[in-house]
């Protein structure tokens, strides 16, 4: 493989990774915004069309940040996990 074909993967990458963790970041604020009006797991799967154990995976990991529900530090700990 030549070099300028590595950077180009590296940066294709890249732009993947950053992409999906600004899906995510907006699913954490929103989940997020949500949990501060005291709504149940299920009600805000239903209302952001997600799956249930995805919200409660989320949901779990900001009850951590409670009651700031900082996202930055939210979303670092879901990739901290997954890496």
């Amino acid at each position: 493989m030549q070099h300028w074909e590595e950077l180009a993967n590296a940066r294709d990458d890249g732009l993947a990774e950053g992409r999906t963790e600004g899906r995510v970041e907006e699913i954490i604020t929103l989940i997020t915004k949500k949990l501060k009006k005291n709504k149940s797991v299920e009600t805000i799967a239903d209302e952001l069309e997600q799956d249930v154990d995805y919200v409660r995976y989320i949901c779990d990991i900001a009850a951590k940040f409670a009651p700031e529900y900082t996202c930055e530090k939210i979303l670092a700990e879901i990739m901290e996990e997954k890496s």
